[in-house]
């Protein structure tokens, strides 16, 4: 490497001879070890925070029950626009024999 460089790597190595070790405060363990033991402080929810979670499960639930229903009933005028495409497409299931083709030795 550069020798500028070099002398940049050993001042900034050399910034870290003077340093003393950090010492930490002799009860610190103590104090530590008694917030650990005590009972946290019991936390209390609202009525009004249970209610207006109630409110909003019984509203995601309705709402789900009304997605499934309304997607089960099947509208006639589908069912025939899907036959429609259907045979103009020659889609029947006597055309689309896909294991016809690889039985045998044709592959």
């Amino acid at each position: 490497m550069e020798p500028k460089k070099d002398k940049w790597i050993i001042d900034i190595l050399g910034s870290l001879d003077g340093i003393q070790r950090a010492e930490p405060n002799p009860f610190l363990f103590a104090k530590i070890q008694k917030r650990l033991d005590q009972e946290p402080p019991k936390t209390y929810v609202s009525v009004r925070v249970v209610w207006g979670m109630v409110a909003s499960f019984v509203l995601l639930i309705l709402l789900n029950w009304q997605v499934i229903n309304q997607s089960a009933r099947v509208k006639p005028a589908e069912a025939t626009d899907l036959n429609t495409v259907v045979s103009d497409m020659q889609l029947y299931p006597s055309n689309n024999q896909l294991y016809d083709l690889w039985s045998g030795q044709n592959y």
